[in-house]
């Protein structure tokens, strides 16, 4: 890579095609070929033979806008040259400044399989002045899509590669094992483990996977059980736990804790902290920039293919030299050969130092950036938090005797809990009317069952990994009151029932099917409190707070 040029996205994988057509190679040559043409807006020049040997065509109108390629026939033939690569410069659409230089190389391995090399970058023309344009956001080049798609049978390794994150069953654990421990795998897998309490993930695994397809493969559980059969099965040390990311190298060695260290994770306090977006930024910027070069035999510029062609030369040379003629002076190229290569290999890595260290500056200036948005963020966070304190506080201190409706309980709840729970303004309608209010002596029951759902209910749903029905017995062990979070088979199979258990809470819409209940049963009186768990808010959402919601069985009583 030439100075003053950072690197965008680099990835290399082999696709072989699943139908063993001989006419694989050409038919990914095409597949460059069509994805430059609409790139770079150069149609009928690209259409010539050239495209598939060697030469290059400048765009008319577009200065510094061109597309080249290159062979090295090898061990090949001219129909499928054994090293191939096409180079697309294409000006910025949005930045004019900007220019996109894209290399794609192929080498023939032989019996149907190739090996891909992609390389993007990106450089400010020389001579600009002026302010710094904004850096590209984080992309993998379209054309990766059309690699992985299903005519192609891609791969790193034994890993299969595909255009998004690949799902496990608990069926399927063994084999992930195999592709972590593997020395065959040359790209990264990153599992995307789910949060404990939702069993969602903390990154969104799809839009990760978009933006490093072709330089590793993102793996995720289909359920809770295939997330627990994984961890159970993987040593303590090489875990991913309640909603972490963790990347693995290739060539996992279990039975080695030390070699933990290799697969750097994201525990969930630090995306956090971070944010989802920036970890995931900084996942894309490692896996997709910073590659390990030496894992992979592939031909990833135009100038590797010159390489190649200078190395299949110097070895021909060799061996047609006779016994005792000029082969001191092959010697003294090779030498020479070999120092150049050191050097340029100690210019690249200074270069790939410097560009790194541009890289940690303007990290730098972004973590910057980012802290002073989480601190103020924090304290927009704390006077909420504080200005909610002062009002349950207030709530108390007005607190001089007990509430005597269902509705005033329900109003002092929401005021001493507004980080817990929440009612409806259909919840404080319902309370009002309840028939509950008409016994004095039940208001007590009424508060412990709302105070219970504010505390009990909230710390089971959001602080704890609970099935349903371990759910259920748990609230009802702590509170004594009764609960269910599902109604009867006879009412779910309503769909006019079902529909009025459902609201719409803030642009969203939530079930309210789960409920808790008190009955008087020798006055003929019910409580039902239904409620919504919102996972996005972290509230407990009380849509109706109560009597009885018609039923199955209030309808053939009826």
């Amino acid at each position: 890579m030439r100075l003053h040029t950072n690197l965008h996205y680099q990835a290399s994988f082999d696709v072989r095609p699943k139908d063993g057509s001989p006419e694989a190679w050409k038919t990914l040559v095409k597949t460059v070929r069509a994805w430059m043409r609409e790139r770079s807006g150069m149609g009928d020049e690209l259409g010539q033979s050239w495209f598939y040997t060697y030469g290059n065509c400048k765009h008319p109108n577009v200065l510094g806008q061109f597309v080249e390629t290159n062979r090295e026939i090898g061990n090949g033939t001219p129909d499928q040259p054994q090293f191939w690569a096409a180079r697309m410069q294409i000006q910025d659409s949005s930045v004019r400044d900007r220019y996109w230089c894209s290399d794609i190389g192929i080498i023939a391995q032989g019996e149907g399989e190739f090996t891909i090399g992609i390389t993007v970058t990106h450089f400010i023309r020389h001579g600009y002045v002026g302010a710094e344009p904004v850096p590209p956001s984080f992309s993998a080049p379209k054309i990766v899509e059309q690699f992985l798609s299903d005519y192609w049978m891609p791969h790193s390794g034994d890993l299969p590669l595909t255009n998004g994150p690949l799902p496990f069953e608990v069926k399927d654990v063994p084999h992930i094992l195999d592709l972590l421990a593997s020395t065959e795998r040359r790209c990264p897998i990153v599992w995307v483990a789910r949060e404990r309490t939702h069993l969602d993930p903390l990154v969104v695994p799809q839009g990760l996977s978009k933006k490093i397809a072709g330089a590793a493969a993102i793996i995720v559980s289909q359920d809770g059980e295939a997330e627990s059969a994984l961890i159970e099965a993987l040593p303590f040390r090489f875990r991913a736990l309640d909603g972490m990311v963790r990347i693995y190298q290739p060539g996992v060695r279990f039975d080695d804790d030390r070699d933990s260290g290799r697969h750097r994770y994201y525990s969930k306090n630090q995306i956090d902290e971070l944010g989802a977006s920036q970890v995931a930024v900084e996942i894309i910027r490692a896996l997709t920039r910073r590659m390990d070069l030496g894992r992979h035999d592939a031909v990833f510029t135009l100038e590797d293919v010159q390489d190649r062609h200078r190395r299949n030369r110097l070895r021909q040379l060799r061996e047609s030299l006779a016994p005792g003629t000029d082969t001191e002076l092959i010697e003294l190229f090779e030498a020479d050969n070999k120092r150049l290569e050191e050097k340029i290999d100690e210019l690249q890595k200074e270069n790939e130092q410097l560009e790194f260290d541009l890289e940690l500056a303007r990290e730098g200036k972004q973590h910057a950036d980012n802290q002073e948005a989480i601190a103020t963020e924090a304290r927009v966070e704390a006077e909420k938090q504080l200005g909610q304190a002062k009002k349950a506080l207030e709530a108390i201190d007005h607190f001089r005797k007990l509430p005597v409706t269902v509705q005033e309980c329900v109003e002092l709840i929401a005021e001493l809990h507004p980080q817990r729970i929440v009612f409806t303004k259909r919840a404080m309608r319902t309370a009002k009317n309840a028939e509950f209010n008409d016994v004095r002596s039940d208001i007590g029951d009424v508060w412990s069952l709302l105070w219970s759902l504010a505390t009990d209910l909230h710390d089971l749903s959001f602080n704890q990994s609970l099935e349903r029905r371990q759910l259920e017995q748990e609230f009802r062990a702590k509170s004594g009151c009764d609960i269910s979070f599902t109604e009867s088979d006879t009412t779910r199979s309503n769909p006019k029932l079902m529909a009025q258990r459902q609201f719409n809470y803030k642009g969203r819409e939530l079930s309210m099917e789960p409920h808790a209940k008190l009955d008087r049963s020798d006055r003929n009186r019910f409580l039902r409190v239904h409620f919504a768990v919102d996972k996005e808010s972290g509230l407990i959402v009380v849509n109706h707070c109560g009597d009885h919601l018609e039923n199955a069985a209030t309808r053939k009583r009826s």
